[in-house]
């Protein structure tokens, strides 16, 4: 329970475990570039526009990945647990 609890509520991120993490989502997406279907579908945006919903943009993805800090993921994770909180103390009321 006490290991849960610390991974939930502390949990531990590095700029290295940061890295890491970001190096093999992006290799990852280097792998689909070369795809068939990524391919079709980058030539559906060239003439539909990436304003439709089989808009898909590899390039893009990866420096916004590139661009993701340590200050970005403990923003969302705060929010993230203030709203699990905020909807786990709902539903004790509920209850």
């Amino acid at each position: 329970i006490d290991t849960i609890k610390e991974c939930l509520y502390s949990p531990l991120l590095t700029e290295e475990v940061l890295s890491e993490v970001k190096d093999i989502y992006i290799s990852k997406l280097k792998d689909k570039l070369n795809k068939k279907t990524y391919i079709l579908k980058k030539k559906i945006n060239e003439v539909l526009g990436n304003e439709t919903p089989y808009g898909v943009d590899i390039e893009s993805n990866i420096d916004d990945i590139s661009n993701v800090t340590l200050d970005d993921i403990k923003m969302a994770y705060n929010s993230y647990l203030k709203n699990s909180q905020y909807a786990y103390s709902l539903l004790k009321v509920k209850e």
